[in-house]
C-alpha cells in the first residue's frame, strides 16, 4: 500500500520522457506546463507549444503522452498529465 502511494506523489510531481528528461508538471487555467530540459506547453484543446521554439499537437493513449512538435516529439511512455482533458486521449 506505501509503494502505491508514493508511486502516485512521484508521478504526480514528474513526468519522464523515453531519452530520460524530466519534466515537472503544474496545472494552469490554460492546460499543463512540463518544466524541464525546455518548458512544453499543453493546451486544453490538445495544442502544444515549447516556449521560444516550435508548436504543434499532443494527444495520449494506453502507451502514454505524445507531444508533436514541428518534426520532433516528444514521448512520455506510460505517463499521462495530471490534468489531461478526455478529448486529448485516443
Amino acid at each position: 500500500m506505501l509503494t502505491a502511494a508514493l508511486f502516485t506523489l512521484v508521478s504526480a510531481a514528474a513526468m519522464t520522457t523515453d531519452n530520460g528528461s524530466v519534466y515537472s508538471q503544474k496545472a494552469n487555467a490554460s492546460g499543463t506546463v512540463l518544466s524541464g530540459p525546455d518548458t512544453i506547453y499543453l493546451g486544453k484543446n490538445c495544442d502544444a507549444l515549447v516556449k521560444d521554439g516550435p508548436s504543434g499537437s499532443w494527444s495520449f493513449n494506453a502507451n502514454g503522452t505524445f507531444v508533436f512538435l514541428g518534426r520532433a516529439t516528444v514521448f512520455f511512455p506510460g505517463q499521462v498529465p495530471d490534468a489531461a482533458p478526455a478529448a486529448c486521449g485516443d
